[in-house]
């Protein structure tokens, strides 16, 4: 009976202690990894090969901090170039900078490129090198540019016939687009020295000349009933502070701005309803058209409630865009 009391009480200490060596165990430190030689000190780039480091919680997302990587190269090589006037002097002085520059080149899109190295730095942290194909990439850019030049050229040619507000519109939106087509045009020429460069600076500043000019041709001539003469005002000065030519007197070749202002005021209501309506013809032709409701508190007298609605239209003209408020802007 003793020798089995003292098996049971042997046994049940060899379980303790071996309870107790499990507690008092120290945990095992993290395995380090080793960051990888080409993290920090990825190749350089070649006259063949521009690449890119991307590190993200993901490797979709370390693949596009890679391709960011490469077009920002691209872009400090481009607003050095930019900022020494390699362009055609005198153009690039209106309107545009080399924040409009870099923002344009941030937006191409890398092809030809390809995975070189990836890497999981940690359980948060994933590492990519990618190798971009310079020549291959210039030529894609290069089919991208004469593509936008031919486009921006077709849109011209067929708005030609169009009335002025039609025409200013088009021009305005191939502008814009000889914008980006300058960016890309910056751009090919760092990935290849013998790309004729001039040849798109020059188309580039015939169309800004030739928007400049058609806007600058532009005549407005607003009216309206009795009720608009405080928004008739205020569209005039905004188009004069947006740079457009306002004339008094009404002439053939003017687009003409018209207002028609109802309202509720007779009926005694606490919030007056103020309707403008506006209708923008050009030699006849609606050319745009918009209608506003203005709402404001009832006051003492008519002319001070017109003049409350006046200050609350100027503030949406401000938000809006003069032309978006006249229907005759473009969505784009």
């Amino acid at each position: 009976m003793q020798n089995k009391t003292l098996s049971i009480l042997l046994a049940f200490t060899f379980v303790l202690s071996t309870f107790s060596g499990c507690g008092s165990a120290k945990p095992l430190p993290p395995k380090k990894v080793e960051t990888p030689k080409w993290i920090k000190n990825p190749p350089k780039d070649t006259t063949e090969f521009t690449y890119g480091i991307g590190i993200d919680k993901t490797r979709d997302n370390a693949l596009k901090n890679a391709l960011n990587d490469v077009i920002s190269k691209l872009g400090v090589k481009v607003e050095s170039s930019f900022t020494n006037k390699q362009i055609v002097d005198g153009y690039y002085s209106k309107s545009i900078s080399t924040s409009d520059i870099k923002a344009d080149v941030a937006k191409i899109r890398v092809t030809n490129y390809q995975v070189e190295k990836s890497h999981r730095i940690s359980f948060r942290e994933y590492a990519i090198l990618l190798k971009v194909d310079n020549k291959k990439f210039f030529n894609s850019l290069n089919q991208d540019i004469k593509q936008a030049k031919k486009h921006i050229e077709s849109e011209l040619e067929e708005s030609a016939d169009s009335d002025a507000i039609s025409r200013y519109n088009t021009k305005k939106l191939m502008n814009k687009e000889c914008e980006r087509l300058l960016s890309n045009s910056l751009v090919a020429y760092e990935l290849d020295k013998n790309f004729d460069k001039n040849k798109y600076f020059n188309f580039v500043s015939d169309v800004k000349e030739n928007y400049y000019s058609e806007a600058n041709s532009l005549r407005f001539f607003v009216s309206g009933n009795n009720n608009s003469k405080d928004f008739i005002q205020v569209i005039k000065q905004q188009l004069i502070d947006n740079g457009f030519n306002v004339t008094n007197n009404q002439k053939p070749d003017s687009v003409k701005i018209q207002l028609q202002t109802t309202d509720n005021i007779s009926s005694g209501q606490k919030i007056i309803t103020i309707k403008l309506n506006i209708k923008v013809t050009d030699a006849d032709k609606s050319v745009g058209s918009n209608a506003l409701v203005l709402k404001e508190r009832s006051k003492s007298s008519k002319s001070s409630i017109y003049n409350s609605a006046a200050i609350h239209l100027n503030q949406d003209i401000d938000k809006a865009g003069i032309e978006n408020i006249l229907g005759i802007g473009v969505n784009k």
